[in-house]
This record gives C-alpha cells, sequence and structure tokens, in this order.
C-alpha cells in the first residue's frame, strides 16, 4: 500500500527533476550568451586550469613559439582578411595562458626575454603587409592615398592592442623591471620608423591632403 502511495509521488519527482533541469539549461543559454561575463568566466576556467597543469610540466621554447606566432599570425590573417572571421575569447585566453606561463617558469624555461621578439612579428607585418600596399598608392590621388594610409594604421594599432593583451603579464612586469619600451611604444616606433619615414615625402608633399600625421 505504502508503495502505492509513494510510486505517484516519485513520478512526479523524477518529473519535476527533469524540468528544472530543463530550466536550468534554457536559462544558462540565455544568460551566457557571446561575450557575457559569466560566460567569460566559464571560459576562462577552461583555459586556465589546463594549463595550469601544463605549467608543472613546463612549456618548451619551440613549442610556446609555435603556438604563439600561430595565434598572431591569425590575428593578422583576420585583419586582413576583412574581419570577416573573429578570433575567439577562448583563443585569446589560450594564448594569454601560454604567455604568462612562459614568462613565470623558473629558470632557465623563464622566456620573457624571448617574447619580446613581438617586435620581430610586427616589423615582418609592416615591411611585408602594409608598407607594399602603401606604397602601391604613392602615385594615386591623395584621397586614395590617404584613406589607405589611414586603413593600415588603424589595422595596425588594432594589432598591436591585441598582442599586447595577450602579452599584457610580459609588459606589466618584465618590460617595467627591465626599464625597456613597452609593446605599445615598440608598435608605434615600428610603424613610424618602418611605414611612414619611407613615404613621408608623399606626406609632405604641399598639394597632398596629408600635412602631419599624429601617432595616437
Amino acid at each position: 500500500m505504502r508503495d502505492a502511495v509513494l510510486s505517484p509521488c516519485v513520478c512526479v519527482a523524477i518529473f519535476l527533476r527533469k524540468r528544472a533541469r530543463a530550466l536550468v539549461q534554457i536559462m544558462a543559454r540565455a544568460v551566457m550568451g557571446h561575450g557575457s561575463k559569466i560566460n567569460r568566466r566559464v571560459e576562462q576556467r577552461m583555459v586556465v586550469y589546463p594549463q595550469r597543469k601544463m605549467a608543472a610540466s613546463g612549456i618548451a621554447w619551440d613549442d610556446g613559439r609555435v603556438k604563439l606566432h600561430a595565434g598572431v599570425q591569425k590575428m593578422i590573417d583576420i585583419i586582413e582578411g576583412g574581419f570577416t572571421s573573429s578570433f575567439t575569447y577562448r583563443e585569446h585566453m589560450e594564448l594569454y595562458s601560454l604567455v604568462y606561463t612562459m614568462c613565470t617558469q623558473k629558470a632557465p624555461r623563464n622566456y620573457s626575454p624571448e617574447i619580446q621578439e613581438y617586435d620581430n612579428i610586427l616589423r615582418d607585418y609592416c615591411t611585408q603587409e602594409i608598407l607594399p600596399v602603401i606604397q602601391a598608392r604613392v602615385a594615386q590621388s591623395d584621397d586614395a592615398f590617404l584613406a589607405e594610409f589611414i586603413k593600415r594604421w588603424k589595422n595596425h594599432k588594432l594589432l598591436v592592442r591585441q598582442v599586447y593583451e595577450v602579452c599584457y603579464y610580459l609588459d606589466r612586469y618584465h618590460v617595467q623591471r627591465q626599464n625597456i619600451s613597452s609593446l605599445r611604444d615598440v608598435g608605434v616606433s615600428k610603424f613610424r620608423t618602418l611605414v611612414f619615414n619611407p613615404i613621408k615625402d608623399r606626406c609632405g608633399n604641399p598639394t597632398s591632403s596629408i600635412s602631419f600625421v599624429v601617432f595616437v
């Protein structure tokens, strides 16, 4: 008799549990939308915690360098491809965790100085991607030249900002301790030296609408 009375209760309990679980899943999908703070926290835990396990055994320079360069190259491809794709927050956190681990490992596996070859990445981007395109516009009208110059400067600033965010730990600690130029300053300097200086005569042309350039 007792079983007969409890059976409906058990059925109701199971039904309510399933409904509650479904409701929680719906609410989670609604709240954890793309870019939300909650979603970022969840993704951060998914990325950083495994990275901490990786740190226990250490990250070799060659392995870390390949992953870092591949990540930055993807940023460049997205920018040069007209932003038809995106660099996800998870990918960003993976690179950040990678740099953090490589900068906090004990010697001789602390690669803070080596990661500073970041400026070589910007050097190649300026000389191989930006400068040839701007130089091709030198003989064109002032408007076409100016439009291309501004576009490339904005793209360069975006890349510098993204790499800076990935290498934030490096810039905050290693750069300050060594009293060297910040990553952002290096990024601006590369553009000025490798892109602006070679075409500054075109910018200084009295007939040109570009009389000066302000780097901000």
